[in-house]
């Protein structure tokens, strides 16, 4: 009895994971890099703040990451798909977005200074 539970435990993880798992992209599409560094308005680095790139002409097509250490982060995108709306937001943080062009294999930077919510 519980190796059949067991059994079907696992195949509804396998299947939710492969349906769960992001679309892969093309072998040839080309990329672009999005990055920068959030601080809080004080001047101070802002570590552990969500940052998420949306294809203004595509809103399926969202990429997200989280700052390091020195509030720094990066973002591959697919550069077909139009300039990018950048939102990097953090708890006790007003979010703040920001629009970045893209182009083939080029480094676009973004910088963000959050204001503490009042």
């Amino acid at each position: 009895m519980r190796r059949r539970f067991a059994a079907v435990v696992v195949g509804l993880l396998m299947v939710i994971t492969l349906t769960a798992a992001p679309k892969k992209r093309k072998k040839n599409e080309p990329l672009a890099l999005i990055s920068g560094t959030v601080f809080q308005s004080s001047g101070f680095l802002l570590r552990g703040a969500k940052v998420v790139a949306v294809s203004e002409q595509e809103r399926k097509i969202k990429i997200e990451s989280q700052t390091g250490e020195r509030g720094e982060f990066a973002l591959r995108v697919p550069v077909a798909k139009g300039p990018y709306v950048v939102t990097a937001e953090a708890r006790g943080f007003e979010a703040q977005q920001r629009t970045a062009e893209v182009y083939e294999s080029q480094k676009t930077t973004v910088t963000f200074q959050l204001k503490p919510k009042q």
